[in-house]
């Protein structure tokens, strides 16, 4: 037989089972079964047999029932009255230190504290062992020890978990799912005391240097909450950035910053297309003029002049009193083809008409002025089909104004803007925003693109 200090573990087992796996070391055990571990009222005792954490039990030994038990029962391992008097009576029969049945008196310290005498089958309990009065010898006898040889290292034990239920504090094993009953709340109440008064309701401010509360109708404010408990460390600076449009979308990216990032494309700005718009009046022409300070300018049959150039902006060669001479060129299209079939892009040109001072790039099909200043730049474009079209300059390969109507349906468009160029890397090209490929009328009458300047 088998015994081992402090083991329990909670237990479910139907009547009649013969099987059940037990956190046991490997033996032979008399256990205990009861159906709450702080508030018992039936109990059964049974043998098992433990091999590899399954024991093979005998129910309802030493005149106990054998019976179910449902969750909240718990299995353990203690010294049964069955066990202790078998041990006596094989004392009493092996040994005969015993006249009749042993009497457990006391539990002593030592054996220096057993009196000097006893009665057949008075016996204490010493250290562990059994020690009985002899009435043939007339003295105290070592009946042997009442415990096994101690059992294998049990498993850590589980912690424990608390909780409060409606009626009682409960208590289980870390990882147990059945909640078992401690101690009724009844028990913990005391009388109940006299109803207290309204609380009043808080004020809250902040000072230079706290959160502060107050009881409304108190006159002194409570610090609460030091302000720079609340405050995080100071962030980095944030940058600036810049934005532009390129042809299918609005874009941006951190000043410095080599790349530019789409924001948002061109095409979710645009609504539905909505029904064809009649045709434009023709446009007035313009006159052009210097006065004494500006070039200057105004539509035919309109009476005010309208400054567009100081002088003084205008170059004049070194050494004498001359105006700096003006570049012109004039390219248009005479090869058939198709326009892209959507959003913003070049016009490809081919022939030209004039160009004083070479400034058209026949290699990459653009305009590039040689002196630094002011161009007037005029174009138009003109497809086959009437459908959505917007024409537009574009300066350094990306959109730089857009010119004439942006809704409706139409043949052609196009229109005039002044555009600074530096002279040396700017260049400009003709734009158009399309949403169908359709074939352009070719020709120097329908599209084409001059520039002049600077002026």
């Amino acid at each position: 037989m088998n015994f081992v200090n402090n083991y329990l573990e909670p237990i479910t087992l139907a009547a009649g089972a013969t099987t059940a796996d037990l956190n046991l070391p490997n033996g032979e055990y008399l256990l205990t079964l009861t159906d709450s571990r702080s508030e018992p009222t039936r109990w059964e005792i049974v043998g098992a047999v433990v091999v590899g954490g399954t024991a093979v039990l005998e129910r309802g030994r030493q005149g106990t029932d054998d019976q179910s038990w449902v969750s909240g029962s718990v299995i353990y391992c203690s010294l049964t009255a069955g066990t202790l008097l078998d041990l006596l009576t094989r004392l009493a029969t092996v040994e005969g230190v015993a006249t009749g049945p042993l009497t457990i008196i006391d539990e002593l310290a030592s054996t220096g504290d057993l009196p000097v005498s006893g009665s057949g089958g008075d016996a204490y309990l010493i250290a562990g062992h059994v020690w009985v009065w002899a009435t043939g010898a007339g003295e105290w006898v070592d009946g042997g020890s009442y415990e096994g040889t101690p059992g294998e290292p049990g498993d850590p034990g589980r912690d424990p978990e608390f909780q409060s239920s409606a009626t009682h504090v409960q208590w289980r094993l870390v990882g147990d799912p059945t909640w078992i009953d401690l101690l009724p709340l009844s028990e913990l109440a005391g009388a109940d005391g006299a109803a207290g008064a309204d609380g009043r309701n808080p004020e809250f401010q902040a000072s230079a240097t706290h959160l502060q509360y107050r009881l409304t109708g108190d006159t002194e404010w409570v610090d609460l909450l030091p302000l720079s408990s609340l405050q995080g460390p100071a962030g980095d600076n944030g940058r600036e950035i810049e934005l532009q449009v390129n042809a299918t979308h609005i874009q941006y990216r951190y000043t410095g910053d080599a790349t530019w990032t789409d924001l948002i494309a061109l095409s979710a700005l645009k609504g539905d297309q909505g029904d064809a718009g009649a045709d434009g009046a023709d446009g007035v022409p313009i006159e052009l003029q210097a006065s004494a300070t500006h070039i200057q300018w105004r539509l035919v049959g309109d009476a005010t002049w309208v400054d567009l150039v100081p002088l003084s902006e205008i170059a004049v060669v070194s050494g004498g009193g001359a105006v700096q001479s003006v570049d012109k060129a004039h390219v248009y299209r005479s090869t058939a083809g198709n326009s892209h079939s959507t959003g913003w892009a070049k016009v490809a040109l081919d022939t030209v008409l004039f160009d004083s001072n070479s400034i058209w790039d026949a290699a990459n099909s653009r305009f590039t002025p040689k002196k630094e200043g002011y161009y007037q730049v005029n174009m138009r474009v003109r497809r086959n089909t009437l459908a959505v079209l917007v024409t537009g300059v574009g300066k350094n390969g990306e959109l730089f104004k857009a010119l004439g109507p942006d809704t409706g349906n139409m043949f052609a468009s196009g229109g005039s803007v002044l555009v600074y160029c530096n002279g040396t890397t700017d260049y400009l090209e003709p734009f158009l925003y399309s949403t169908g490929s359709i074939a352009y009328t070719t020709g120097q009458v329908d599209t084409w693109m001059d520039v002049t300047g600077p002026v």
